[in-house]
Formats: structure tokens, C-alpha cells, sequence
């Protein structure tokens, strides 16, 4: 079929899509105007994630449609449908500024408001929790405070192997470790200040225990200097770790987008199937009706057209010509 005989198609059937457009449309409308208004209410959260040096983070948006919060959601709230009922209530909506929109349908105003703001908070501790428990600031704490133990153990067993080889210098490892224990706090010059021994053996030995000594309370000096930092405060950390927090409580407003949409959807199916119909119909048809019919089928043009003289035709002739 070509572009002329769609239009020959349409044309000739064309009310039968048409009325049932209309009457999909007058038949949900009327069903939108008896039924009861539905309310969606939208809450705004603030997710941030945070420095995560290319770690794989989950999205608010997939924290809040999980099965986790809609489970603990179900359970505070003691509701009456199922986990994938109130998941498929739940709308999430996010921009570049990392500003959430959460929004949940329901039959009534004070339902939809309760559930949206229970999922937001509950939405927003998940993500937080989750965001902070794969935080790198804490990990790599852990990680540096191990390290730095780490060297200062090697440092001492080194300068501890030492000394048992040159027993010579454990007086002046006393010395300097009574040195230490009188004063843990004092900001002082770290550098071993060595008590001369007369027994300590060679120059070059000597050299070796400093070298040994200075490197062991260098390490010990990073490892407590690390483990007495403060803290930072909670507020710089909830900024530097990322997390989520609940902006503005829902409120609810009418459901005016789902009767458009129902409306809509409406139409265009009655309108693809009266078309379907049409075009059915027209495939069915045995019988030829247009002088271009005639013509394509036989291969002639057509001269003329002889009108079909009906019973009222003939009426109409014999009272004219009475």
C-alpha cells in the first residue's frame, strides 16, 4: 500500500478510530471525575557523597527505592502492603546540586506526607551510614596508623638486634630511654644525645647504633604524634565524609498528573486501535467502491459512472414526471 491508499483508507473509515477516541476519552474522563483524588507528596533530601578517589558509591536515588528502606519504612509505619507495592510508590528525582526530591503516592493527603517523610529519613541514614562506613578518611586513618606502627616496631627490633651484638652500647640504650620516660611531653631536639662509654667498641660501630638509635625515636616520635592528634570536629568531618540529610519535610498536593496521563494513555490506545480496525476492515472488504479501485484493478480507466437508482429515486422520478 502506498501514501494514496492510506489516505483512501482513512478517508473512507476514518470515523471508526475517531469515535473511539472520543469515547475512550469521555469514558476515563468520567471515571476520573467519580473516583477519588490521589495526593503525591515530595520531600527534599541533600545527599553528598564525598573524595572517594574513583571508589564505587550508591546513588541516593538507589538507596531510597531499595528493599532495605522500604522494609524498615513498612515495618515503623505497620503498613498493610507489600515491600514492591510501596517501592513502586516511591519516585526519586536528583539535579547537580545534589539536591533529592523524594516523592510517594497515596489514596489520602496524611498518608502520602507520613510515608514520603518516613522514607526520606530513613533514606538519608542509610545513605549516610553507607557513605561513611566506606569512607577513605577513616580507612586510610587506619591504614597510616598501622603503617606507621609498623616502621617503628622494624626500627626497634633493628636497634634491639643490635645491641644484643654489641652489648657494649645497652648502657647508653638505658640512658637514653630513661631520658625518655622522665620526659614523654617535652618538645625537645629528638636527636640521641649519646653518654661516651668506654667500652662502645669502634668508630664505625658507634656510627651504626646512632644511625639505629635516631631512626627508632624518629619512629616512635610519627607513630604517638599520630595516635595523639585530635579529632575533628563533627561537623568538618560530616562535610569531608559526605552523608545525607532531609532539607524539607513533604507536603502533599493532588495527583493531577496520573488522571492526565491516564487520560492520555487512553486515547492514544483507542486511537492505535481504531486505526488497527480501520485498516482490518479494509483488508476484509471484497467489494470496490472508487472509479481508482476500478481502474487499478482492471488496468483501463474509467469513462463514466452509472448511479445506483434506488426505490426513493424512482419515486422521486415518477411523481417529477407525473
Amino acid at each position: 500500500m502506498n501514501l494514496q491508499d492510506y489516505r483512501r483508507v482513512l478517508r473512507r473509515r476514518g470515523r471508526i478510530p475517531l469515535s473511539m477516541t472520543i469515547a475512550a476519552v469521555l469514558a476515563v474522563g468520567l471515571l476520573n471525575a467519580t473516583s477519588r483524588p490521589g495526593y503525591v507528596a515530595t520531600a527534599s533530601v541533600l545527599a553528598k557523597t564525598g573524595p572517594y578517589a574513583g571508589q564505587k558509591v550508591l546513588g541516593f536515588d538507589e538507596v531510597a527505592t531499595s528493599v532495605s528502606v522500604a522494609v524498615n519504612v513498612r515495618d515503623r509505619l505497620h503498613l498493610a502492603q507489600s515491600v514492591k507495592q510501596l517501592t513502586e510508590r516511591i519516585r526519586v528525582q536528583g539535579d547537580l546540586t545534589a539536591l533529592y526530591r523524594v516523592s510517594v503516592s497515596a489514596p489520602t493527603a496524611k498518608e502520602a506526607v507520613t510515608v514520603a517523610n518516613a522514607v526520606a529519613q530513613e533514606a538519608a541514614t542509610r545513605f549516610t551510614e553507607l557513605v561513611r562506613g566506606i569512607s577513605p578518611t577513616s580507612a586510610q586513618s587506619d591504614t597510616e596508623g598501622a603503617l606507621y606502627r609498623a616502621r617503628f616496631l622494624a626500627a626497634s627490633k633493628r636497634l634491639l638486634e643490635f645491641v644484643e651484638q654489641h652489648p657494649d652500647f645497652g648502657a647508653q640504650l638505658d640512658f637514653q630511654t630513661d631520658a625518655l620516660l622522665q620526659a614523654p611531653t617535652a618538645q625537645t631536639d629528638r636527636t640521641p644525645n649519646l653518654r661516651p662509654v668506654g667500652t662502645t667498641g669502634d668508630a664505625s660501630a658507634g656510627a651504626t647504633f646512632r644511625e639505629l638509635l635516631l631512626e627508632e625515636r624518629t619512629a616512635a616520635d610519627v607513630y604517638q604524634n599520630f595516635e595523639a592528634k585530635p579529632q575533628m570536629p563533627e561537623l568538618e568531618k560530616a562535610r569531608d565524609l559526605g552523608g545525607a540529610q532531609v532539607v524539607d519535610p513533604a507536603v502533599a498536593e493532588p495527583d493531577t498528573l496520573s488522571r492526565w496521563l491516564r487520560l492520555l494513555y487512553a486515547a492514544t490506545l483507542a486511537l492505535l486501535l481504531g486505526v488497527g480496525i480501520a485498516f482490518a476492515l479494509e483488508h476484509l472488504r471484497t467489494s470496490v467502491d472508487l472509479p481508482e479501485e476500478v481502474e487499478e484493478l482492471v488496468g483501463q480507466p474509467v469513462i463514466a459512472i452509472i448511479p445506483r437508482v434506488t426505490d426513493r429515486a424512482r419515486e422521486i422520478e415518477a411523481v417529477a414526471g407525473g
